[in-house]
């Protein structure tokens, strides 16, 4: 019975720690802000990539904020990255055991993966984003 207990264990851990095959995001990779509607800047804000409204295309407080990238407000490459968008969603609400987390992951450190709070997600403070890849809450 002991030889039996530590192969089920050996196997759920082992089907644990497999690794997903990282999120297709198409177009909507380009970007590092792509909203529907509307994106409102309120400050010193600095956008790394892209960014694109669509179908919306309103666009505001840039500047003083800043795009390091190109600016798409309701045109084609905006509407492909959102149907690029919703292909990745899809496919990651699709994926199995996303890694729980506090209500407040402010203070923590995040590698790439699913993740799921059991509410509303908050941040209070600084939250890290250690490493390449989809970080997907």
């Amino acid at each position: 019975m002991r030889k039996l207990t530590a192969l089920l264990f050996f196997a759920t851990f082992s089907v644990c720690l497999k690794a997903q095959l990282p999120v297709p995001l198409g177009s909507a990779g380009n970007f590092g802000v792509l909203a529907g509607s509307t994106v409102t800047s309120t400050g010193a804000t600095v956008v790394t990539g892209g960014l694109g409204v669509s179908p919306g295309n309103a666009v505001t407080g840039f500047p003083p904020g800043a795009v390091n990238g190109a600016i798409h407000a309701g045109d084609a490459t905006a509407a492909q990255a959102q149907l690029d968008l919703t292909a990745a969603y899809n496919d990651a609400a699709g994926r199995p055991s996303p890694i729980l987390v506090p209500a407040d992951i402010g203070g923590t450190t995040i590698t790439p993966g699913v993740y799921n709070a059991a509410s509303l997600l908050g941040i209070t403070g600084n939250v890290t984003l250690n490493g390449a890849g989809v970080y997907i809450f």
